[in-house]
This record gives structure tokens, C-alpha cells and sequence, in this order.
């Protein structure tokens, strides 16, 4: 079916094609589940100058936008382009125009990251930065929910436990932002859903020992410092989590790991999350 490129900013009249172009694409990639939604759809597509594809018969093939990252203020872009019409030359057409407008500090970010895509931003030149495993699990036959000898709800009392525990957990890893307490209070939990209840930090000699942050059926991070390793305090956090989960109704939770902490990885497995999809984030040297 022939197909034409058509460089314009994309409307708002374009968010119900925007959502269903998302929809077919993690149906058949996986992926961050809550891009197919209004409000992300917005934030990655109609915050710029955009680029769509359509049939013959005028149906959303494929889509790229440029807009400013919130929070680093560097060009992002994000492009999808429908299972069924794939091979054709869209995903080259899409990333030659971001690279020819986005200029050298561009950053193509993808919520649904297959293989091939991976492939096409090599051969432009981009390389991985960042890549996350999404992952889910069913909220039946779930394992004893986790018991902890000292622990404490989150507050802006404990808000300082909560950072110190992530601080040790992962001041080691590679990527460590370094964020202020007031920044990574921010980031964490100013979703809407975020559960104050269902998020705790452990204590082990009234030591921060682990820490599980949860919002709606998200876990949204979940941290052991180095010395209170391997006694099961990870898989308690996770086990807690997910029976608050399941206690708000939701059939599915959901999490994202980085994909170099098989650590991680492997217990979430043991815990029953499958894989979902991937994400990821590419710079060029």
C-alpha cells in the first residue's frame, strides 16, 4: 500500500490516532503500557514540531515528534511506526528528520524498543545510554507478603531514611544521578498515584537497611544498601508490595529494571514478573 510522509506539527485533532499507533505498537513490541494513554501520547507527540506517515486511505502509519526533555531541557525524539507497515522505509524516513532538525545533541527515546529499532539508530550512529526492562505480574497466587522487625511508612518525617537507603543502594551503580533529597523526593513521588501506605523503608539495627516506593500498581524503585545484601530483605520489599497492590484492585503489577542489574532481574523473575518490553534512551558520540 503506497504510503506518504507528511512533515507538519502534529495537531490535537491527531491524539485518538496517536493513542491507537501506541497501542498496536506494544501490543507487538511491549513496553511502557501507559504511552498508549492520553496524557503521555500528548507529552511525547504534541509537544513539538511531528512527523506522521498515512495510507491511501489516510490511517496513521507512523509518527515522530521532537520536543524538550523536562527535566535535562536536551531535544528528545520519539517515533512509532505501525506493526503492519513496517520494512518499508518509514523508521529511516522518521529519524533522517529528526537528525536533520533536532541538531548533535539529539536523544531518540523509545517506550517500546524492539531489536530492529535498535539496529536502525546504530546504523544513524546512536548508541544506548539507558535501557529498562518492563516487567509485569498477575496479583494472584502471590507469595507471603514480607515481614520486617523495624520499618516505617513514607512521610516527610522519613523522607531522609527513604534517600539514605537509596543513596547505598545504588551510589555504586553506573548512572547514578546524584540528585539532591529534595529532587529525588520530586521525581519519586509526584505521580498521582503514588501510595504514602504501600511504601516503606526496613531498619536493621536502626540502620536504613532497604527501601520499595509504590504507585498504583507501579513498584516504582526498590533498594538494599550493600551490607544487609542477600538475608531477603529484596524479596520481602517486593512480596509487601505486591500484596498492597493486589489490596487496591488491580489484577497486574508492573515495574522497570535496568537491563544491567540482572541481579534484579533474576529476583523479580523467582518473584513471577515476565518480561513486558523494553525502553531505552540513544545518544550519538
Amino acid at each position: 500500500m503506497p504510503l506518504s510522509v507528511e512533515l507538519r506539527a502534529l495537531l490535537d485533532g491527531d491524539e485518538v490516532d496517536l493513542c491507537g499507533l501506541m497501542r498496536r505498537c506494544l501490543e507487538h513490541d511491549g513496553g511502557l503500557p501507559m504511552t498508549m494513554g492520553p496524557e503521555m501520547v500528548r507529552q511525547l507527540f504534541l509537544a513539538g514540531e511531528g512527523v506522521c506517515a498515512r495510507s491511501e486511505h489516510g490511517n496513521l502509519a507512523a509518527a515522530g515528534a521532537l520536543h524538550a526533555a523536562p527535566t535535562t531541557g536536551a531535544m528528545e525524539f520519539v517515533g512509532a511506526v505501525d506493526p503492519a507497515h513496517r520494512g518499508r522505509g518509514l523508521g529511516t524516513s522518521l529519524l533522517g528528520w529528526a537528525t536533520s532538525v533536532g541538531g548533535p545533541q539529539l536523544v531518540v527515546r523509545s517506550e517500546s524498543l524492539s531489536d530492529p529499532a535498535a539496529q536502525l539508530f546504530a546504523r544513524h550512529g546512536f548508541h544506548g545510554v539507558f535501557e529498562e526492562i518492563v516487567m509485569r505480574r498477575t496479583t494472584s497466587a502471590l507469595p507471603p507478603d514480607g515481614r520486617f522487625e523495624a520499618s516505617t511508612a513514607w512521610s516527610t518525617r522519613s523522607a531522609r531514611d527513604f534517600f539514605d537507603a537509596y543513596v547505598a543502594s545504588f551510589s555504586a551503580r553506573p548512572g547514578f544521578p546524584g540528585w539532591t533529597l529534595e529532587r529525588w523526593t520530586k521525581e519519586m513521588t509526584s505521580d498521582d498515584d503514588f501510595s504514602s501506605d504501600s511504601s516503606i523503608v526496613v531498619f536493621l539495627q536502626e540502620m536504613p537497611a532497604g527501601f520499595v516506593l509504590v504507585a498504583g500498581a507501579w513498584i516504582v524503585q526498590v533498594g538494599v544498601v550493600p551490607d544487609a545484601r542477600r538475608r531477603g530483605i529484596g524479596t520481602e520489599l517486593v512480596s509487601f508490595a505486591l500484596q498492597r497492590i493486589a489490596e487496591s484492585g488491580a489484577e497486574a503489577a508492573w515495574l522497570s529494571v535496568s537491563a544491567d542489574n540482572p541481579r534484579a532481574i533474576s529476583l523479580y523473575r523467582r518473584l513471577g514478573f515476565e518480561v513486558y518490553g523494553r525502553r531505552g534512551r540513544f545518544r550519538r558520540d
